[in-house]
């Protein structure tokens, strides 16, 4: 994957839901808690978002590096993209990535939302300056809770499309023998070749709904969320199936103001 598309695509939201299964008390546990909250000079912090939903950071080697960067993006420019990863002045680092922050900048010759300067405290880049969305670096502390139990595992999980179709063919034929009847003529294989087919027209529209989501995803970070919705909706609009439309469905819902409570 080009390093555009990483930087267009870090933005990536991950839905996982489940319903808990019944068990035993679960022990306390120590787990990460991300603080929101704006981040101040000397503040020792993670490169990741309040969710911990990104994987991957876009950074630049400077203020100008990133006000370019940052321009290239919301244009949706990858070849401009490419070419400042090439000359070493914007690229992508891990999340969780421990940084110490050296300034926090609010000026808009560099970018229309704050830009975080600060130095790879550890890893690979260790000792690297770094300019960052400050919407993407979060204050992280331990905190113990209790976890919820366990959800019950989904037999499911890790099938194909495809996989799925066939075994929903053998189910069927197996009950219509079961009740002594005859087995209609099927030709399964292709079911298979079609379930296949489809899923990569998913994916590949899912991949292309990506980029305008991460669009629109990257203007909520910069404080405009009105402007993000108008992405949210081509998205669905161009590919409803897909499941990032699911995702901007929402990211609207999330961002549309709830009426207030008639008054008597």
């Amino acid at each position: 994957m080009s390093i555009a598309i990483r930087i267009l695509g870090a933005l990536t939201l991950a839905v996982v839901s489940a319903a808990p299964a019944w068990s035993e008390d679960v022990p306390p546990k120590t787990v990460k808690v991300r603080d929101p909250g704006h981040v101040k000079i000397g503040d020792h912090a993670e490169l990741t978002d309040a969710a911990g939903e990104i994987g991957e950071i876009p950074n630049a080697a400077d203020a100008i590096s990133y006000g370019e960067m940052w321009k290239l993006i919301k244009a949706g420019d990858e070849l401009g993209l490419e070419e400042l990863n090439k000359a070493g002045r914007a690229g992508m680092l891990p999340a969780d990535t421990k940084v110490l922050v050296l300034e926090v900048h609010d000026n808009r010759f560099i970018a229309d939302h704050k830009v975080a300067e600060l130095r790879v405290i550890d890893g690979k880049f260790k000792g690297r300056k770094i300019f960052v969305a400050e919407g993407l670096v979060c204050r992280v502390t331990e905190k113990v809770i209790t976890p919820e139990p366990e959800a019950m595992p989904d037999p499911d999980a890790g099938k194909s499309t495809a996989e799925l179709a066939a075994e929903n063919t053998r189910a069927y034929e197996d009950e219509v023998r079961r009740r002594g009847e005859n087995v209609p003529p099927t030709r399964p294989r292709d079911v298979d070749i079609k379930a296949s087919m489809d899923a990569r027209k998913t994916a590949a529209e899912d991949k292309k709904a990506k980029v305008i989501f991460q669009t629109g995803k990257g203007m909520e970070i910069a404080g405009h969320p009105a402007e993000a919705i108008p992405y949210y909706r081509k998205a669905i609009e161009d590919y409803p199936e897909t499941p990032t439309a699911k995702l901007a469905e929402a990211r609207i819902k999330a961002l549309t103001p709830k009426p207030k409570p008639k008054t008597p």
